[in-house]
């Protein structure tokens, strides 16, 4: 989606780090993304900064225009995630760094 709100590519795409990349590298230019928090975010995001993408983790509980909706697509929720993403009003979760992820999942896994 532009700055003007005008969706320029929206594609589904499997969970493949290597298409996901080759994607993301066809674009051309500088863009930003934003992913909503789940139980798997982090692969993803991992995949992610090997594009140099701007990337934006999204708090999921606090998306509250998404998480509310009677219908909830991938496709449909793309577009208030872009629409949020333009105007700086994501609300953030926290996005723990690479090197950090393994003792996190220890961690997870002693609780």
């Amino acid at each position: 989606m532009d700055c003007r709100g005008k969706i320029i590519n929206q594609k589904r795409l499997v969970n493949d780090g290597s298409i996901i990349i080759n994607h993301f590298r066809s674009i051309g230019w500088k863009h930003k993304t934003t992913l909503a928090t789940s139980n798997s975010w982090y692969w993803l995001c991992v995949v992610l900064q090997e594009t140099k993408t701007d990337i934006k983790l999204a708090h999921a509980k606090h998306l509250k225009a998404i998480s509310f909706a009677k219908v909830k697509t991938d496709k449909i929720d793309s577009k208030p995630l872009a629409e949020l993403l333009i105007v700086n009003l994501i609300p953030s979760a926290h996005m723990i760094s690479k090197d950090k992820l393994g003792l996190r999942d220890l961690m997870r896994t002693r609780l």
